[in-house]
């Protein structure tokens, strides 16, 4: 039986690189797959109504409740977050309804779009923007 030779790992690694070894081990693994929450489109998206046809966007509307947006808006505030969902009217660029969450859940902006739709259905919009251009208020 031959003497076993003392060597230290870096030499055996680049005796193995030299040759084209792999460890066997290595060879088996797979590489880790990277984590991603992203799941894809959830369905068929709506047709993009303020883009023009040079692919800008015109957020203008000619009237009240003619068009709104949405967005949801993460504030760090003292060791903890809050989400606000809010829906802008392109009128005159004020906030129509608004909800806030401690947490970006799917309710908080579907809470949002469902009491925009309420408050357009019923004409809420356009009296609230009636009420601003006068001056005049209820209370």
């Amino acid at each position: 039986m031959a003497t076993p030779v003392v060597v230290s790992e870096k030499v055996v690694r680049r005796v193995m690189r030299e040759e084209g070894l792999v460890p066997r081990k290595a060879a088996q693994m797979r590489r880790r797959a990277r984590c991603s929450s992203y799941a894809g489109e959830r369905g068929e998206r709506p047709a993009n109504l303020p883009l023009r046809e040079d692919g800008t966007h015109d957020f203008h509307a000619a009237e009240p409740g003619l068009l709104c947006v949405t967005d949801v808006t993460e504030f760090r505030l003292d060791g903890f977050k809050a989400y606000l969902s809010a829906a802008v009217d392109c009128f005159d660029g004020w906030p129509v309804c608004w909800r806030v969450s401690p947490a970006p859940r799917r309710g908080l902006a579907l809470g949002t779009l469902g009491d925009l739709v309420c408050l357009c259905s019923i004409g809420a919009v356009q009296e609230s923007h009636r009420e601003l251009s006068s001056g005049s208020s209820d209370n």
